[in-house]
């Protein structure tokens, strides 16, 4: 009768633990990457080189200026070719990073109640560009017209993601400050303990290895789902531009996925076919 309490009891906390894995791995990743300024930095900052972003950047910052100053219009390829000119140095990269890291620090801070201006606004995510434009134009002029960096007033941001699971992330973005790890740590705690209560621990491990793995795979797909209806038709952002954004932002839960599905399902594959030598009794 022991041995089936144990049984069962080992069976509840093995799926409880999965299921719980399935539901912090990616909370995790949302505490560790989204709601972190200076790693969610470090994985936008580099984007600043990629064409798309140059591209999209470019030309969001020829709109605030030429709404700014609207005779600009007339010479909008002239004014777009030289602030793309300018985003493309290698010295813009720091005004990029800065920009983002400002940019998110302010949002998290309204999101947590300690900041005073919004860019989080409900299901997009936006860098304030006006800094960046005075930056990119400082040495540029255009005919008939003084230099860009100097007019009045420039703001402007640029939108890096537009969805509403942004708008989730940023209502539960307390709880998962304060619960994201210590769900990972139960949901691991209730697997091992699962294991070390069966009576049959080589079986259970196996079966908590599938679990695992079968959890990691949802967590995959489910990254190829959300992917492909955020791009298709696609949010309202520069071409390409949603793309480079999302890949980057996701790759870190993607491999974690990965690397857990690859460990579990080896381990799985392992306890199933490996068996135990067979025990040699002697005769006296």
């Amino acid at each position: 009768m022991e041995r089936r309490y144990r049984q069962i009891a080992s069976g509840v906390a093995g799926f409880v633990g999965g299921v719980m894995l399935l539901v912090a791995v990616p909370a995790v990743w949302v505490d560790r990457i989204l709601l972190d300024t200076e790693r969610y930095t470090a994985i936008l900052a580099p984007l600043i080189d990629d064409p798309a972003v140059q591209a999209g950047l470019a030309e969001r910052m020829t709109d605030a200026a030429i709404g700014q100053a609207p005779a600009l219009g007339r010479v909008r390829t002239l004014v777009q070719d030289q602030i793309g000119t300018a985003v493309a140095r290698p010295e813009f990269a720091t005004v990029w990073r800065a920009g983002v890291r400002t940019s998110h620090a302010t949002a998290l801070g309204a999101v947590s109640g300690d900041g005073s201006s919004l860019t989080l606004d409900r299901d997009t995510l936006a860098v304030e560009v006006g800094p960046m434009i005075a930056a990119a134009t400082e040495r540029l002029r255009i005919p008939g017209s003084n230099r860009i960096s100097e007019l009045p007033g420039m703001s402007a941001s640029f939108v890096l993601i537009d969805s509403p699971v942004l708008g989730m992330i940023a209502a539960s973005a307390r709880v998962i400050d304060v619960w994201a790890v210590w769900l990972l740590v139960a949901s691991i705690a209730l697997l091992v303990g699962a294991v070390l209560l069966s009576p049959t621990r080589r079986r259970t491990l196996m079966w908590c290895a599938v679990g695992v793995a079968a959890a990691m795979a949802i967590i995959v797909a489910a990254l190829a789902i959300i992917r492909a209806v955020y791009l298709d038709p696609g949010p309202d952002l520069p071409p390409g531009l949603a793309t480079v954004v999302f890949d980057a932002l996701t790759a870190p839960l993607r491999t974690t996925a990965w690397t857990i599905l690859v460990i579990t399902a080896v381990t799985a594959l392992l306890t199933r076919v490996v068996r135990r030598p067979a025990r040699v009794t002697g005769h006296g």
